[in-house]
């Protein structure tokens, strides 16, 4: 257990909790707020006072060894399911999402479309028969 220690002197502080004066030691003296109005000018000055020393805190824990935990000692038969169940289902929206997917894209129409002009790029060069060149000076390029 800890010491307990007494404060040798608590100088002049007034202490007035909810209105009601109560008493202090000064040297190892008890008095009032009213008989030490009266006293030097310390008396304004507030000084540290201590507190009586609580009792040493004490753990209120559970030990572990009384703590009773029967669902670690077996298995329940069905507790796989709790993960089983949400996997699947996933598994069957993605499954569902994907067939989805297939019907509508294999649906799309696919025409044959005739081409207006066919031009190559290969020569390097555009062709002036087809491609005119185009200047302008309003700053865009």
């Amino acid at each position: 257990m800890l010491p307990q220690h007494q404060p040798q002197s608590v100088a002049s502080m007034m202490s007035i909790t909810s209105g009601i004066a109560t008493p202090f030691t000064v040297g190892g003296s008890t008095q009032t707020p009213s008989s030490n109005a009266s006293s030097s000018s310390s008396s304004s000055v507030r000084k540290h006072v201590e507190a009586p020393e609580a009792p040493r805190f004490r753990s209120r824990r559970v030990n572990r060894e009384e703590i009773q935990q029967p669902w670690l000692e077996s298995k329940h038969p069905r507790e796989k399911f709790t993960w089983i169940l949400p996997l699947s289902g996933l598994l069957l929206g993605l499954v569902f999402t994907g067939l989805i997917c297939y019907i509508r894209l294999s649906g799309v129409p696919h025409h044959s479309y005739c081409p207006v002009m066919a031009e190559t790029f290969t020569s390097g060069t555009l062709d002036p028969n087809v491609w005119t060149k185009e200047v302008s000076l309003g700053g865009y390029g």
